[in-house]
């Protein structure tokens, strides 16, 4: 049984102190949930701009969002932070790659235009929200130290 304080709730060990303390449900919830927006925009843009409407939106939706979940899960097994670049590379590569292979399992296309619009987009969302909240944060840090 691992003890769930001490090192100040990084992961250790592989991931296996995050799923014993339950930080993979709890601390992660946030970024997954941010992500998962990402996918569902993605997938409302790309369904209106074809003249799709929405009925099919889950269908394109699922398998980007299920590459998305492995993401977070490699991105917490890796030991990267969910909210940093690197950690949005892991989940941008993930939900690009097993979406596009859960696509073409489901019988859906994959040409090359499609995947190149959907590794830019996805990338310039996924990974736009984390220099934002990178670049908030500091300015909140550097705004809150006191003047020497």
């Amino acid at each position: 049984m691992t003890s769930c304080g001490g090192s100040g709730g990084r992961n250790t060990g592989w991931g296996r102190k995050a799923w014993e303390c339950g930080g993979v449900i709890r601390h992660d919830r946030p970024f997954v949930a941010a992500d998962l927006v990402c996918v569902l925009v993605f997938a409302v843009i790309g369904r209106l701009s074809h003249d799709e409407g929405l009925s099919g939106l889950l269908a394109t939706f699922a398998p980007f969002a299920g590459g998305m979940v492995i993401g977070h899960l490699v991105a917490r097994w890796a030991d990267r932070p969910r909210e940093s670049l690197s950690g949005g590379v892991i989940v941008v590569a993930s939900t690009v790659a097993l979406g596009m292979m859960l696509r073409v399992m489901g019988g859906a296309g994959t040409a090359v235009a499609f995947v190149l619009v959907a590794t830019v987009v996805l990338a310039a969302f996924m990974l736009g929200w984390r220099a934002l909240a990178i670049g908030l944060r500091r300015r909140r840090l550097s705004s809150e130290e006191p003047a020497s």
